[in-house]
């Protein structure tokens, strides 16, 4: 019976990942051909995806975490790394041999091509791979709190940094103002953007979303909605 439950909840989870694959080929898609329901769709609605494809990972990466050996625990993590970092390298190699081909062609500077490459560690080069380095840098940065504090504490300081990237990048049109005000904060951001370029990485967009899957994983509620459900009812 255990069986055939997780069999049933897998499956839920691959058509949810379906789904949301939808609504990531929405974002980037200019026009679905809907009208004023477009934009609903591709601004609000479709902006979902990527932050449950992350809460998903940290809840299957940290399955098990609390019955799991560290040793266990470990081999499981490294082996997940390892993955997207291969994934990671095999795209970016492809991407190299087509970039060389322009640099020898263009004569590009030597300055341009060291930012492409520092730009390819911090994972942000390619916008179709920055899930990929966002996940291997979330994940790790959740695995490594998790050896000195709770998941609860985790959750708490990965929201402060995504409190950060909403205020400075997500929602900057609105708080401009109040940024221009402070001289120092200025200077920071301007530095951090000049270094990092965006806020949209594995620090302040991978990190909190990664945590929350990994609590939900870690800690589950005592009761599943459908229990709760009948509890309900039953008074």
């Amino acid at each position: 019976m255990e069986d055939i439950r997780r069999k049933n909840d897998i499956a839920s989870y691959d058509i949810l990942k379906l789904l949301l694959s939808f609504l990531i080929l929405a974002i980037n898609c200019s026009n679905l051909g809907l009208g004023k329901a477009n934009f609903y769709i591709t601004e609000y609605v479709a902006r979902l995806s990527v932050p449950l494809f992350f809460c998903m990972s940290g809840f299957f990466l940290f399955q098990n975490y609390n019955s799991q050996s560290y040793e266990e625990s470990k081999e499981r993590f490294k082996k997940y790394e390892l993955n997207l970092l291969k994934l990671y390298l095999i795209w970016n190699g492809i991407y190299l041999l087509i970039k060389i081909y322009y640099w020898v062609k263009d004569r590009t500077p030597v300055i341009d091509i060291i930012k492409y490459f520092w730009y390819v560690i911090i994972g942000i080069q390619y916008q179709q791979l920055w899930y990929i380095g966002a996940s291997i840098v979330g994940a790790f940065i959740v695995w490594m709190l998790l050896k000195r504090m709770s998941i609860k504490k985790i959750v708490v300081i990965s929201f402060l940094f995504y409190a950060v990237a909403l205020f400075f990048f997500t929602y900057s049109p609105l708080t401009a103002g109040l940024i221009e005000k402070s001289r120092a904060v200025s200077f920071l951001l301007l530095t951090y953007n000049r270094v990092f370029s965006t806020f949209r990485n594995g620090v302040f967009f991978g990190f909190p979303f990664i945590a929350m899957g990994a609590y939900f994983s870690i800690c589950p509620p005592k009761k599943t909605p459908t229990a709760f459900t009948k509890s309900l009812l039953n008074g």
